[in-house]
């Protein structure tokens, strides 16, 4: 089974929000008391709950040090990667992340951030970190699959962002996901 860029992005999305909305406010301020504690909620529960409802298998550091890595169990039982994930708590070292990122042969690849997301933050964000390096990718070699950024910011409430880039390297969602 071939899996499209478009209908494997809406699938992560619908699961990432249905799975948000599952779980209490509550576990979502302890897990933002610190960076471990974020990542932990990250890759232990949120994650692999997500891959459960996708019908994919969840893995944390598959080959080439990626943190997670969302496969399909095929027809003579490999795990084909499906969607690459990295997570970065410090937005302003996620350089290494996007590019690891579209090093790799996948569908979807996914970066998740936190960070504050608003036309100041967005800019610099998007000039120094991400956009470059995409558009770079997709000049050289082309990009294979979609890369979304997911970005977690954490105020008085929890909001998820999307920011996606198609294969040409073009911005196709910029959006509030959720808000919790």
């Amino acid at each position: 089974m071939q899996f499209s860029n478009e209908n494997l992005w809406a699938s992560f999305r619908e699961a990432l929000i249905e799975t948000s909305k599952e779980i209490s406010p509550d576990v979502f301020e302890n897990a933002w008391i610190s960076n471990t504690g974020r990542t932990m909620f990250y890759f232990e529960n949120l994650l692999p709950t997500i891959a459960k409802k996708m019908d994919l298998t969840f893995d944390t550091e598959m080959g080439f040090r990626i943190d997670g890595v969302f496969s399909k169990i095929a027809g003579q039982n490999t795990k084909v990667p499906i969607i690459y994930l990295e997570s970065e708590n410090d937005i302003r070292t996620s350089e290494r992340e996007v590019n690891k990122l579209c090093m790799l042969n996948a569908p979807l690849k996914i970066l998740m951030v936190c960070n504050e997301w608003n036309s100041d933050s967005k800019k610099l964000t998007k000039e120094y970190y991400w956009d470059y390096i995409i558009e770079d990718f997709a000049e050289q070699i082309g990009l294979r699959g979609f890369f979304a950024v997911i970005i977690s910011e954490w105020n008085d409430n929890l909001r998820i962002y999307s920011h996606v880039f198609n294969e040409q390297g073009e911005i196709i969602e910029d959006t509030l996901l959720l808000e919790i």
